[in-house]
C-alpha cells in the first residue's frame, strides 16, 4: 500500500510522506492504537482537505502515503523494498496514538531472541537425578534477568515470556522455549544489553547442565528512532 494521495501541485514543492502504520497483537487484536494510526494519519495536515487541489490554500508539494503493515514484530518500514529513498521525499511523518499530546516521543531500538534450554528426561518421583531439568534453566534465566534490570538504564527494556515449559508434572523437563524482547535507545547500547542479556541465558545452561540453542533476530533489527528536531520543532 502506497502511493501519491493527490498529484504534485507545484513542481518545485516538497514531497513528504505519511507512513500509516496498521496490525495487531496476537490473540488480544490492537492494544497501542494502530487500529487508528492510518486513518488518523491521512486525516491530518498536509493531507485530507489541506492538500486537496481544490484548496486555495492547498499544500504545494507531493503527498505519498506508505503503508508499513505488521511493524510490532516484521520491521516493515526496514524491509519496505527501497520507499525511503531520500532523493525520493523530503520528510516523512507519522501519527501515533497515545495517551496524550506530544510532539516527539523516544522510541527504543529492539532485538528478538528465540531460546531453547534441552535437557535430560528422568521420571521426577523415581529417579530425578537421571535428569537435567530444562525448566530449572529458563527459572535460573528469567530470574537474573529481573535482577539485571537493576543494572541497565531507564531507557532499556527487557522482555521474556516462556511458550513452551514441559508435558506433565512427574517428569523432569527435557526441553522449553523462551522468547525475548531486547530494548534500548541506540546502537551501540542495544549491543552491549544483547550481549548481557545472552551471558545469562548462557549462564543459566551451565549451572544447570543443559545444553541451550539461541536465535537471534527473525528479521531486520529496528534501531531507535531518530526524530527530525527542526521538523519535530515546526
Amino acid at each position: 500500500m502506497s502511493g501519491s494521495l493527490y498529484p504534485p501541485l507545484n513542481g518545485d514543492g516538497p514531497t513528504i510522506a505519511i507512513l500509516s502504520e496498521y496490525d495487531a497483537l496476537p490473540e488480544i487484536g490492537h492494544a497501542c492504537g494502530h487500529n487508528v494510526m492510518a486513518a488518523s494519519g491521512l486525516g491530518r495536515p498536509p493531507c485530507a482537505g489541506s492538500a486537496h487541489p481544490e484548496n486555495p490554500d492547498a499544500f504545494k508539494g507531493t503527498v505519498k502515503c506508505i503503508g508499513t503493515p505488521a511493524e510490532e514484530g516484521s520491521s516493515s518500514k526496514e524491509v519496505s523494498g527501497g520507499a525511503f529513498k531520500p532523493e525520493d521525499m523530503d520528510a516523512c511523518i507519522m501519527v501515533h496514538a497515545y495517551g496524550y499530546n506530544l510532539a516527539d516521543q523516544v522510541w527504543l531500538g529492539r532485538r528478538v531472541r528465540n531460546i531453547t534450554f534441552h535437557g535430560v528426561v528422568a521420571h521426577a518421583s523415581s529417579q530425578p537425578f537421571m535428569g537435567r531439568n530444562a525448566l530449572d534453566a529458563a527459572a535460573m534465566a528469567y530470574q537474573r534477568l529481573a535482577v539485571l534490570r537493576q543494572q541497565v538504564p531507564p531507557s532499556d527494556r527487557i522482555h521474556a515470556i516462556i511458550t513452551k515449559g514441559g508435558t506433565r508434572q512427574s517428569i523432569i523437563t527435557e526441553e522449553v522455549e523462551m522468547k525475548f524482547y531486547v530494548h534500548s535507545k541506540y546502537p551501540d547500547t542495544l549491543k552491549d544489553l544483547s550481549r548481557h542479556v545472552e551471558n545469562v541465558v548462557k549462564g543459566a545452561a551451565q549451572m544447570t547442565v543443559c545444553g541451550i540453542d539461541i536465535e537471534w533476530d527473525y528479521s531486520p533489527a529496528p534501531l531507535g528512532v531518530r526524530a527530525n528536531d527542526q521538523l519535530v520543532s515546526r
